[in-house]
């Protein structure tokens, strides 16, 4: 039964600046895109990975769904929650001598987690079936998930699946059957924030958030070459990195941000 409402729920992406919905539907051994949407989302909507302006929500949230190529159908979702809101780390139990998992997990993971375990909601399991002695743990403050709930409930959607992004975005770009031997670091460049996370054997032993984002690049290009908002944007978007592109100029300006966040990453 649950595994039927994951696979007829849409996935939807929310962030302080775009949100966004896809549906997805089994077609003989594929799967295939039959509805998307996406849509800006203007600033204070939401703050700190919460929903501060409800009513305003609500409507953008309509007109999100209401853009869609196609209707979406569902009223079940799977939901990214914010990944800097987020908390992922592989640890240690002494599984099977052990006679209380739960109770393992709950007090290992007392010496890892950044938040009161009073003030979050934990998920675990284990890195390998084969090897219990190391589970994988997922955290999220209460406020925010409950806060996300109670938006969902509002718009008369039910949250199916709440997945820490990084898992989201592994699932995506790895082969589930064909384990990844060698780390993987994967770097989601975002409007707002830049995503790094290791990815090894069907697991994430490492994520983290940092505050250089494609917002910084516009801000950048704006002070540098004396541009308006949309002016940078487009820059940025159509000439980028490219080294044919305005003789290189471009990405000669963006190379201090760029340095600075290759530095961050080391």
């Amino acid at each position: 039964m649950v595994f039927n409402l994951i696979q007829n729920s849409f996935g939807l992406d929310i962030s302080e600046k775009f949100w966004r919905a896809v549906q997805i539907k089994k077609s003989g051994n594929k799967f295939k895109v039959v509805s998307f949407a996406e849509l800006d989302i203007p600033e204070g909507i939401i703050k700190d990975g919460k929903f501060v302006k409800e009513k305003e929500a609500i409507e953008l949230f309509k007109k999100l769904l209401d853009s869609a190529e196609k209707k979406i159908s569902s009223r079940y979702t799977s939901v990214c929650l914010p990944e800097p809101k987020t908390f992922i780390k592989v640890i240690n139990i002494t599984y099977p001598k052990s006679k209380n998992i739960m109770a393992e997990v709950i007090e290992e993971s007392k010496k890892h987690i950044p938040y009161p375990l009073e003030k979050i909601y934990l998920d675990w399991q284990f890195v390998n079936e084969k090897d219990k002695s190391k589970i994988i743990v997922g955290v999220c403050p209460k406020d925010i998930i409950d806060n996300f709930q109670s938006f969902l409930k509002k718009v008369n959607l039910m949250p199916v699946v709440l997945e820490i992004e990084s898992m989201s975005i592994a699932r995506s770009l790895f082969p589930l059957t064909k384990p990844v031997e060698s780390p993987v670091m994967v770097v989601d460049f975002g409007v707002s924030r830049t995503g790094i996370f290791v990815y090894e054997k069907d697991f994430i032993p490492f994520s983290l958030s940092l505050g250089i984002s494609s917002e910084d690049l516009t801000s950048h290009l704006m002070a540098k070459l004396k541009l308006k908002y949309d002016q940078a944007e487009e820059a940025k978007i159509k000439l980028g990195l490219d080294h044919a592109r305005a003789l290189g100029g471009l990405r000669k300006v963006l190379s201090e941000p760029l340095k600075k966040l290759a530095e961050e990453i080391r």
